[in-house]
């Protein structure tokens, strides 16, 4: 079973490198969400997966078609999810 406080640990790595995450991390982190009690569900739509995480809904794109890289701006629409969810809280330093 996921525990929280990885799961929070591995949202902190993805923010720190916003620009180099994989979309398989995200999933990974989505799933154990589920683990802990979260409801959660994803489908892909043409660009990326729409992911649901409780009553927070966000997209994740890749860069292009088969790269596992996604774009920074779908790791930010990710950590605000996270944020408003209160699993994830942002310091004053990022």
């Amino acid at each position: 079973m996921a525990k929280p406080e990885r799961i929070i640990n591995e949202i902190m790595e993805l923010a720190a490198r916003p620009k180099a995450v994989r979309l398989s991390e995200i999933e990974r982190i989505v799933s154990q969400l589920g683990l802990v009690g979260y409801s959660v569900k994803s489908r892909p739509v043409r660009h990326g997966i729409l992911f649901t995480v409780n009553e927070e809904t966000f997209m994740v794109c890749g860069h292009t078609p088969g790269d596992s890289h996604v774009k920074a701006y779908g790791v930010k629409n990710f950590l605000e999810a996270m944020i408003n969810l209160g699993i994830y809280e942002t310091s004053d330093d990022h």
